[in-house]
């Protein structure tokens, strides 16, 4: 419920700094180009390692889309195993090209518009700053306004600075999903609450990230507006002899965001370890699924397997 109030409020915020948020179609409909590029490429591994293992590439003319796209190649291109093999190979690197294109361009347009949303919002909020009178500037710290406007205004669009990285990582996971479905749906039923489970437990550790992230926040800023306060008064401090008074107060904010730093780095180191663990006991059962099915039911070979998984490997970091 959290995630849908923040998506309304970053909305409120571009409309308010006259960015269309309309304007997301684009490195997301980019996004989903690459995607499906990918899943293509992916679907192509199988028929090369059964052919390459087979030494029979013969079969891919049954295969409904290639099948359909050889018939575009001249007939001499189609007739021996080496010509196939190669085509497949063509089609492979074309396919993987396409989808670096499309990644590329949804990242591009993506940073384009995070960085002017940025460079509008900070200009909105300058020209607020404006319009206050003298007495509003006397009463305040200039350490509090320059943190507002750097740190405030990247931390208000963070989730949009970011968004491109989620957006690229739910369409590849979401493809990774139909491909391991074809492979085998009752290893992807399997797998799934596996996904959950390693999916929770980062969220966790992310959820108290965002606790501390928060608490460091506070503490950064509280740690910039006393440097100003006591280097602009730096006379005055120095009049009224209060400089170790001043310096225990510096110590002790800089002591709270030390901490807090640390904590979050120590998390931030576990986040990998927990994630390769979770995945690592994943394999294992699935890898025992794969070989029951291969053994018992003979539904699917074994190079189906090896993508599957691949796949399970990279989904994981989805």
């Amino acid at each position: 419920m959290r995630e849908f109030k923040n998506i309304g409020k970053i909305f409120s915020i571009l409309r308010g700094i006259n960015i269309h948020p309309a304007y997301l179609l684009i490195p997301i409909g980019l996004s989903v180009l690459a995607a499906s590029f990918e899943g293509a490429g992916l679907g192509l591994l199988i028929p090369m390692l059964n052919g390459f293992l087979s030494k029979d590439f013969s079969f891919i003319r049954d295969i409904p889309i290639l099948g359909t796209m050889l018939k575009y190649f001249p007939v001499n291109l189609t007739t021996t195993d080496k010509s196939l093999f190669g085509i497949l190979v063509v089609i492979f690197i074309c396919v993987t090209i396409f989808k670096n294109i499309f990644k590329f361009l949804a990242g591009v347009s993506m940073s384009f518009f995070a960085d002017r949303s940025l460079h509008h919002l900070r200009k909105v909020i300058f020209t607020r700053y404006l319009s206050f009178g003298k007495l509003y500037f006397d009463r305040t710290s200039t350490g509090h306004h320059a943190t507002l406007l750097s740190d405030f205004t990247y931390g208000a669009l963070r989730p949009v600075l970011m968004v491109s990285k989620y957006i690229n990582s739910l369409f590849s996971l979401l493809m990774y999903l139909v491909v391991m479905s074809v492979i085998s749906w009752k290893l992807t039923a399997f797998a799934l609450p596996l996904f959950a489970i390693l999916h929770f437990a980062i969220q966790l550790i992310i959820r108290r990230l965002h606790e501390l992230s928060h608490s460091i926040t506070e503490s950064g800023s509280a740690l910039g507006k006393k440097t100003v306060e006591i280097l602009s008064t730096i006379p005055l401090v120095k009049s009224y002899h209060t400089q170790e008074y001043e310096q225990r107060r510096y110590g002790a904010i800089s002591n709270t965001k030390a901490n807090l730093d640390f904590a979050t780095n120590t998390l931030h180191h576990l986040i990998l370890p927990l994630q390769e663990t979770i995945t690592l006991f994943a394999a294992v059962v699935l890898f025992s699924g794969m070989l029951y099915i291969m053994v018992r039911e003979q539904s699917a070979t074994a190079p189906s397997f090896l993508v599957y998984f691949y796949l399970v490997l990279n989904a994981s970091s989805k």
